[in-house]
């Protein structure tokens, strides 16, 4: 049995119980862990469900496990196809898939399209993770899962991308490649590679570990690993080679970079030497065009680890990114939640650019810290008083009340205020103590709503909640009053010396089932924040409205947005810091020496944006 790369779920009646269109779903708990389980093995969970995505996707939100799913096809369409596309984007083999339905035409369907894939029904669930095939390898780091989520997201801009061919796709990517000669120092990784790959490995000869370390240790080879990043992030170590009198004895590369055109482009780097392609593979670099669309960031010589290399900052980039700016980028710290995390990663600047987002307890709890409440209460003081409460909370730990943010070291501070917009908050009945948790329609200290907190919330027992309950009161969102003097506090705080950036909400009309209207509560929540930052010379608003302005840029609820809307952010953010700071940008927020394929991706996103604003005609005259 061939290693399993990807598991593919079916839902209804396999990852919960009933159908989720009908009479609708019973959870099943088990099946969440398994999804984790696997996720820190490094192997990936898909769907492939005919089913409405919206509901799908508010259920596994709610359950914390939506991002853990890669590729995802839900729809009404037949399963065997989804499951090929899914395969293809991957850039995996059928025979390393696993894909688990209840109905045996599924089954059968899916083998007819995708031969070589592993098929079972959900009688296999209890016993998957002792299988040998599932086994992976420890990723506790979760890199496998970012790498493949930065793939994704390429997949999906690409097919959304109609400025060209593919071609010009590829060159708006800003793909360089760093050639590294300290092999030993990547030892593991690479023995991986030479023992693993397939769909790129041209030469085949699969080593043992003593075989690698003597192929290494031979002064007659040229041995040399590269790696790859663009604009979408960092794929790491991607590729190997040992080459010897004009032949090459090993050429083999990840199938996470399959499509970019890398393996032909270090062939003809390498003078097109001699090269005996072994069995399948997915293309012949002898036979491909050279490729306009690569550079190469650096060539290491045997220095100790591939960081003795400048290569752009890992993550998705910016136009920023990509180019040196005029002055130094001023120290930034950034607080808040999703919104701002993945923001920073289209900023880059590592090493000026820090943040303080949400972390997991634990417990594995999700913690919201940045709510101006407790911002407020991020003293010592609050922490001597109230420690022994604060750690009795299962949403909230001693860490949630520390902050950076004030720190003199930062010149720029962007914050985002939308967790005040939407987040409930609790008073303790016996002091001056508030937390933020759950929706601000919600209140959980009233029993009623507990039989629906226990089953969603495994946190949760009845002992929690009554205790909770009786220390404290649930007081509800914060209103635009209170909301006003918590911004008040905010910008004298960060003070006239320094930048604040606020985040405000968007005000695209969402349909939820618990935030009802929420939209029309931040129109009123960003009134309020404009109205306070106009007060204030040293404040900044970087206005989500301006770039929000359709329900399908918003995900599952309106504080989350699609992948695109944090490039356009960080494009704001840039040019407010710039005007600021003397740094040199041009009006779309990119450096004026940016890389030109970048800068004209951007300028093409701007007019895009123009068009939907001001129509076809309008554009054409600005």
């Amino acid at each position: 049995m061939e290693s399993v790369k990807l598991v593919i779920w079916d839902l209804d009646g396999v990852f919960w119980g009933g159908t989720l269109s009908e009479e609708g779903i019973t959870l099943r708990p088990e099946n969440h862990e398994l999804v984790r389980t696997l996720w820190r093995r490094g192997i990936m969970c898909s769907i492939s469900s005919k089913n409405d995505l919206d509901r799908v996707r508010d259920v596994l939100t709610r359950e914390q496990l939506w991002d853990q799913f890669v590729f995802a096809k839900i729809a009404w369409r037949p399963k065997g196809e989804a499951i090929a596309q899914t395969i293809a984007e991957m850039n995996l083999r059928a025979v390393n898939v696993l894909f688990i339905d209840d109905n045996p035409q599924n089954l059968e369907e899916a083998k007819f399209f995708n031969p070589g894939l592993q098929v079972a029904g959900p009688e296999v669930l209890p016993e998957l993770l002792s299988w040998p095939a599932t086994q992976g390898k420890d990723d506790s780091q979760l890199s496998r899962w970012r790498q493949y989520r930065q793939l994704e997201q390429k997949v999906i801009d690409q097919a959304e991308f109609t400025a060209g061919s593919n071609e010009d796709f590829l060159r708006q990517c800003d793909v360089r490649v760093t050639i590294h000669r300290d092999c030993q120092a990547q030892f593991g990784r690479l023995l991986e590679m030479i023992q693993r790959t397939n769909q790129l490995n041209f030469t085949k000869q699969r080593l043992e570990a003593d075989s690698l370390r003597a192929v290494l240790a031979d002064t007659a080879l040229d041995c040399a690993y590269i790696t790859v990043v663009d604009r979408y992030g960092d794929y790491g170590i991607s590729g190997f080679y040992a080459l010897a009198s004009g032949r090459l004895e090993h050429y083999l590369f990840s199938c996470r970079i399959l499509n970019m055109g890398v393996e032909a482009w270090l062939y003809d780097r390498l003078g097109r030497p001699e090269l005996e392609i072994v069995g399948d593979t997915s293309d012949d670099p002898k036979r491909l065009p050279v490729p306009g669309w690569i550079a190469v960031a650096g060539e290491a010589g045997t220095g100790t680890t591939p960081s003795t290399i400048a290569t752009p900052a890992a993550g998705p980039q910016t136009p920023a990114a990509s180019g040196a700016a005029v002055g130094t980028w001023p120290r930034t710290i950034f607080k808040g939640g999703c919104d701002l995390e993945q923001t920073v990663d289209f900023l880059g600047r590592p090493g000026r650019v820090e943040g303080e987002f949400n972390y997991k307890t634990a417990q594995d709890v999700p913690v919201h810290v940045e709510h101006t409440e407790i911002l407020r209460r991020c003293r010592p003081e609050t922490l001597a008083r109230y420690g022994d409460v604060i750690d009795r909370l299962v949403f909230v730990d001693r860490q949630g009340f520390t902050t950076r943010m004030f720190d003199d070291r930062y010149e720029v501070v962007v914050y985002s205020a939308v967790i005040d917009m939407c987040q409930a908050l609790y008073r303790l009945r016996s002091g001056d103590l508030v937390v933020n948790y759950g929706d601000m329609l919600q209140d959980r200290t009233l029993e009623a709503n507990w039989p629906r907190l226990l089953e969603r919330k495994p946190e949760l027992t009845p002992e929690f909640l009554r205790w909770f309950r009786d220390q404290f009161e649930f007081v509800g969102g914060l209103s635009p009053d209170a909301f006003r003097e918590n911004l008040h506090w905010l910008c004298r705080q960060v003070g006239p010396g320094k930048q604040l950036i606020l985040l405000n909400g968007a005000e695209v009309p969402v349909e939820h089932e618990v935030e009802i209207d929420r939209w029309r509560h931040h129109v009123v929540m960003n009134r309020v924040l404009d109205e306070v930052a106009a007060q204030y010379d040293h404040v900044d608003v970087c206005d989500v409205r301006r770039i929000v302005t359709r329900r399908d840029q918003i995900a599952d609820n309106i504080r989350h947005y699609r992948r695109g809307v944090y490039f356009h952010l960080a494009s704001q953010i840039q040019e407010l810091v710039a005007e600021r700071h003397a740094l040199k940008t041009n009006r779309l927020g990119t450096w004026l020496n940016a890389g030109k394929t970048v800068a004209r991706h951007t300028l093409w996103q701007a007019r895009e944006w123009m068009k939907r604003q001001l129509g076809p005609a309008e554009t054409e005259k600005n």
